[in-house]
Order: C-alpha cells, then sequence, then structure tokens
C-alpha cells in the first residue's frame, strides 16, 4: 500500500491484522517547513509518527518515496 502515512498511528496494526505485509510511504522532506510547502499541510509530524507506528505494528519493510524537485528538496538527498 502507498500512503502518506498520516492516518497509520490508528490504522497500521489493524491494516497489518487485516493482512497488509508492507508499506511505501510518501515522504518528500525532513524539514518541516518544506514538508508544509510540498504537501500543504503541517503534518511531518503525524507522518513520522505513523511510520514508527507502521514499524512497530510489523508492516515491514517499509519503502519511502520521495519527489526530488530542484530548488525545493534535492539538497536532502546524497
Amino acid at each position: 500500500m502507498t500512503t502518506n502515512a498520516s492516518k497509520l498511528v490508528e490504522l497500521a496494526c489493524s491494516l497489518k491484522e487485516a493482512g497488509l505485509a508492507r508499506v511505501n510511504i510518501s515522504l518528500h522532506s525532513l524539514h518541516a517547513d518544506k514538508f508544509k510547502e510540498i504537501t500543504g499541510v503541517d503534518k511531518k509530524e503525524e507522518v513520522e509518527a505513523g511510520i514508527k507506528t507502521a514499524l512497530e505494528c510489523g508492516l515491514t519493510p517499509v519503502k519511502m518515496n520521495m519527489v526530488v524537485m530542484k530548488g525545493v528538496n534535492h539538497d536532502e538527498i546524497e
């Protein structure tokens, strides 16, 4: 399943129990200001909590997706 992880705190364990094995998570920045600029919402902490919960519930491996944008978040890759 591909998700932005914003609801995984509430849903990760139920999804695992229902048979989901792993998740792909879109996370376009590790910096709160850039995250908000890219997504339009101030939910970076919720997404990070969702990632942590997914791992704790056994949804592994967790694959991270990032769209690299020149002048926005390209400095976060290496």
